[in-house]
């Protein structure tokens, strides 16, 4: 997926493939910064659905005090 952070010997025999751990670290931000990305967007949309349960909520009781007269 990200090639260039693989070493790739010249001979597989003799030496082994490695990763260069600090070329992945711009890829790794990147995605934690998606990620937060992500999360804000879901807090905000979980925050406007706390505000309709409750509008729903106080329509319920207005409805439920209304009727019961």
């Amino acid at each position: 997926i990200i090639p260039e952070v693989v070493f790739k010997p010249d001979n597989d025999n003799e030496e082994l493939w490695s990763l260069d751990y600090e070329k992945l670290i711009p890829v790794l931000i990147s995605a934690v910064q998606e990620q937060q990305q992500i999360i804000d967007e879901q807090k905000a949309k979980i925050e406007d659905l706390q505000k309709l349960e409750s509008r729903v909520d106080e329509l319920e009781s207005l409805l439920k005090a209304s009727t019961s007269k």
